[in-house]
C-alpha cells in the first residue's frame, strides 16, 4: 500500500466520489484486498452487494450521458505506451492509426527514416526487446528469410567453416 494513502483520501474516493473498491485499487496501483483491509481498518462502511450493483447502474448511466474523455484526459491513460501482439506501441497523435512500434522509433532515432518497404526485425525474436543492438532493418521481401533461426544457422555455418579452415 502507498504510504501517502490517508483515511480521508480513502473516505473521499469510496463515499463521496462513490468509486468501487476495484476502481480505487486501480487508481492506487494496488489490489482490491488491500483496499478492503484499509476500509475495515478505518471503519469505513463497506457497501453490500445490492448497494454496489445499484450504484454501478447509476454510475454507468452518468458515464453514458457524458462525453468520454480521450487521450491524456482519459482515466485509462497509461502514459501513451501499450503492448499489442507482444510489441511495445507508442502513442502518436499525428498518425492516422495513433500508435507506432517502439522498435521502429528506436531504429529511426539511430539510423534515420526507414524506407517505405522496410521492416524492423528483432534479432533475438523477443518483440519487446527494443535495444538498438537487437534491431535490424530488412526489405519486406527479404524479411521472412532472415528470421532468428535462419540468422543462427548462417552463423553456425560461418563458424563451422572457420573451424575447418576454409
Amino acid at each position: 500500500m502507498h504510504p501517502d494513502f490517508k483515511e480521508t483520501e480513502l473516505y473521499n474516493f469510496y463515499i463521496n466520489d462513490k468509486l468501487s473498491i476495484v476502481d480505487i485499487a486501480g487508481i492506487k496501483n494496488t489490489n482490491s484486498k488491500e483496499i478492503s483491509r484499509y476500509l475495515h481498518k478505518y471503519n469505513i462502511p463497506i457497501r453490500n452487494r445490492s448497494e454496489a450493483v445499484a450504484l454501478s447502474w447509476s454510475m454507468n448511466k452518468r458515464i453514458f450521458n457524458t462525453k468520454q474523455k480521450k487521450g491524456k484526459e482519459s482515466p485509462q491513460w497509461k502514459g501513451g505506451k501499450i503492448k499489442m501482439n507482444g510489441y511495445v506501441m507508442i502513442y502518436n497523435k499525428n498518425l492516422k492509426q495513433k500508435y507506432e512500434g517502439e522498435h521502429r522509433i528506436v531504429w529511426e532515432k539511430h539510423y534515420g527514416k526507414l524506407p517505405k518497404d522496410f521492416v524492423v526485425h528483432h534479432l533475438n525474436g523477443v518483440r519487446d526487446d527494443n535495444r538498438i543492438e537487437n534491431l535490424s532493418a530488412f526489405s519486406k521481401s527479404k524479411h521472412p528469410h532472415n528470421t532468428f533461426v535462419n540468422i543462427l544457422k548462417e552463423r553456425i555455418r560461418f563458424l563451422e567453416n572457420q573451424v575447418r579452415g576454409t
